[in-house]
């Protein structure tokens, strides 16, 4: 397989499992994620973290959830706080992320 197949079939792999990552508020979600070992977290550290305004941050956040990588809840100590954090979908997708690096990395 040719190099630039490889890179087709990646970011056709990214598209349909990470939407969003192709973006630099969805890489920088999928991060901050991943940062936090997919526990839960304030949804405000996030925006403060982000280079990017928080309406276009909470769109990556909304297509996260609905996709199943992210989840929402409330913090139990405050309900005016949402906590945002990874799903085990999330976690198993960037399993398999990780083996497509891989794959395309051996196919360089």
């Amino acid at each position: 397989m040719a190099f630039w197949e490889a890179l087709q079939r990646h970011q056709r792999w990214q598209r349909e499992n990470l939407p969003g990552i192709d973006t630099s508020q969805g890489m920088a979600l999928l991060i901050w994620l991943l940062k936090n070992g997919g526990r839960a977290h304030p949804i405000g550290e996030l925006y403060k973290e982000s280079r990017s305004s928080e309406p276009t941050m909470r769109e990556a956040v909304k297509l996260f959830v609905e996709v199943g990588l992210a989840a929402l809840e409330f913090d139990g100590r405050d309900s005016r706080r949402r906590l945002l954090g990874g799903t085990p979908k999330l976690e198993q997708t960037v399993r398999n992320y990780r083996e497509q690096l891989a794959q395309l990395v051996e196919e360089a």
